[in-house]
């Protein structure tokens, strides 16, 4: 795939994840899905241009280290690890069968 095609994919990415984050009320878009090394750049660039000054990893992929040091050297900093709450489909029940979304951990971003 060329460049600007990669680029392109990145931005709806990107927005499509801007979209979650408002439809769902969430302070920052999460990058939840798989994200791959060769992604990392166009994602800096993209968002960049999209202002966002913080964000959000929760993917649960091996390399995750790997691709917030990536992160790191194109200028964002780790801010640390928050609990968010998971709103992609994930419930926890109480006692009583009511039904809430969970929360899982996040790797909190920010620009530097």
């Amino acid at each position: 795939m060329d460049s600007k095609k990669h680029k392109i994919n990145i931005t709806n990415l990107l927005l499509r994840l801007k979209k979650e984050q408002k439809k769902n009320n969430l302070e920052y878009i999460d990058l939840y899905d798989c994200i791959f090394e060769h992604d990392v750049e166009h994602m800096v660039e993209v968002l960049r241009e999209m202002g966002e000054k913080k964000f959000l990893i929760s993917v649960k992929q091996t390399n995750v280290v790997d691709i917030i040091a990536m992160f790191e050297k194109q200028g964002f900093k780790l801010i640390g690890v928050v609990e968010v709450t998971d709103c992609y489909g994930h419930y926890e029940y109480d006692e009583n069968g009511n039904s809430k979304l969970s929360t899982k951990n996040a790797f909190l971003m920010e620009v530097r």
